[in-house]
């Protein structure tokens, strides 16, 4: 028999009550039965309610917000793991009728119907041009699927605190380092440059590297100022990413980088005018200076320089840059003829081919199979609802995180700036490049990272109105 100490309370010869609050005792042995049984009670109602204790998925979660980002561009047959696991843990989840913050599933997907919508538009939009078509194509779903599930990894996220949510950034840090890696092996320091990096186009890796550099280097606005050695690391990372925008030599991420230096000046309230001018002063000079002393950096502006010349005197259409001129033309065209359900991502490339028969573009710029740029190409293929489904995808996540870009506290508006940049960076990289098409890479990439931002936005809130 266990003593009377394990009540935490003296039963001999009081009433007292057990350490549910719901019976009382008079003695050690009537308190060990009425502990027993309100146990067992309590642990059948929990099953019963959905409030089931499914800690042990929080470790799950952690891992699969930590590997993610890591192995999503390394390792191109196991880069899904992390999305996978966190879709299972949401499965479970249902399953067992857990309600993370007090919230069942569809509480949450009714709550938060707009963002959730949005994630699903690819989809929808894809339906409808296969049943407007009557050809249902199933492979064509794999990759946006991987969005529309976004409402059950948000909610399944809400299980972890606010605190544990936190371990994204380390996932972005080994991501930033590793993919580096990756780019420096590949192109020989930048002397090279293949057409893909472990299996992905090089502008999409360099795209995604460089972003988690971004994302890291806002994440500092999560850390104290004392833990100079973990800042230190990011700042590290920060900089990996930058080194491998330069190495992958994608001039679509060069451009984006005014945006995120306003977004990380807007988030940061505490960084003095002065210190954004010289941050600012410094990134002149440093762009100013790979122009002056990088031999890379100056052949590929002047080669886009020169495209631009030629395409415009048509000399020679079929360059780097005149190919995407001809693609956004022939796009454009191909939407104006079908505006209501496109041609179908499956007949894009057969439609460029019939554009090139009436010379409206060029033989080798109807080979190409995307219109490298996400809104012509989403348009051309899935008419208007691809063009509502791309702009919401943008948009919408971006009108959540930038409307708490003025939050007074700091770390909801560091969350709100990694998501706003990972929302309008996947918008400025696909003007001059595809970063949803058929690879897996992006939309996991994208998926998860914003599941876990929105989770974090939601969690921290809650804190801050129920401190």
């Amino acid at each position: 028999m266990l003593p009377a100490s394990f009540f935490g309370a003296r039963l001999t010869g009081k009433r007292v009550r057990d350490l549910f609050g719901c019976r009382t005792a008079s003695s050690p042995s009537d308190g060990l039965r009425i502990f027993s049984a309100e146990k067992s009670k309590r642990s059948a109602l929990r099953w019963s309610t959905g409030r089931v204790d499914l800690h042990y998925l929080k470790w799950v979660e952690i891992a699969a917000l930590v590997l993610c980002p890591a192995i999503l561009l390394t390792l191109p047959r196991g880069g899904s793991a992390g999305f996978y696991l966190l879709l299972l843990c949401s499965l479970i989840g249902i399953a067992c009728r857990f309600k993370p913050m007090g919230k069942s599933f569809l509480q949450v997907a009714r709550e938060y119907w707009p963002i959730n919508l949005a994630m699903a538009g690819m989809v929808c939009a894809i339906f409808f041009n296969h049943l407007s078509t009557g050809h249902f194509v199933i492979k064509t779903y794999d990759a946006p699927s991987r969005l529309a599930l976004f409402a059950l990894l948000f909610w399944i996220l809400l299980l972890l605190s606010d605190k544990e949510l936190k371990s994204i950034q380390w996932g972005l840090i080994a991501g930033t380092i590793v993919g580096s890696v990756a780019l420096c092996i590949e192109t020989s320091e930048g002397a090279l440059r293949p057409l893909a990096i472990l299996s992905t186009p090089i502008n999409l890796f360099g795209n995604i590297v460089f972003l988690m550099g971004i994302l890291t280097l806002f994440s500092i606005g999560w850390n104290r100022s004392n833990e100079k050695a973990f800042i230190a690391l990011k700042l590290l990372a920060g900089g990996a990413g930058f080194y491998a925008s330069y190495l992958s030599q994608t001039r679509g991420n060069w451009i984006v980088v005014p945006l995120f230096i306003v977004i990380g000046f807007s988030a940061q309230k505490k960084i003095r005018i002065r210190h954004q001018f010289t941050v600012l002063a410094l990134a002149i000079v440093l762009f100013g200076s790979l122009y002056a002393f990088s031999s890379m950096v100056q052949t590929r502006v002047s080669a886009a320089q020169l495209d631009i010349s030629q395409y415009i005197n048509g000399d020679n259409l079929d360059t780097s840059i005149g190919i995407r001129f001809q693609l956004w033309k022939g796009a454009w065209l191909l939407f104006k003829e079908n505006p209501f359900f496109g041609v179908g991502p499956e007949r894009f490339t057969d439609a460029l081919q019939a554009l090139a028969s009436r010379h409206v573009i060029t033989p080798t710029a109807a080979t190409f199979p995307h219109a490298h740029n996400d809104i012509l190409f989403n348009m051309a293929t899935l008419g208007i609802f691809g063009m509502l489904a791309i702009l919401m995808l943008y948009f919408v996540p971006a009108f959540y995180f930038g409307r708490e870009m003025r939050n007074s506290d700091s770390e909801v508006r560091t969350v709100a700036s990694m998501g706003l940049a990972l929302s309008l960076g996947f918008f400025f990289f696909g003007l001059t490049d595809l970063m949803f098409f058929s690879w897996t890479v992006s939309y996991t990439f994208y998926g998860v990272l914003l599941a876990a931002f929105f989770a974090y936005l939601v969690r921290r809130k809650a804190v801050l109105n129920n401190p």
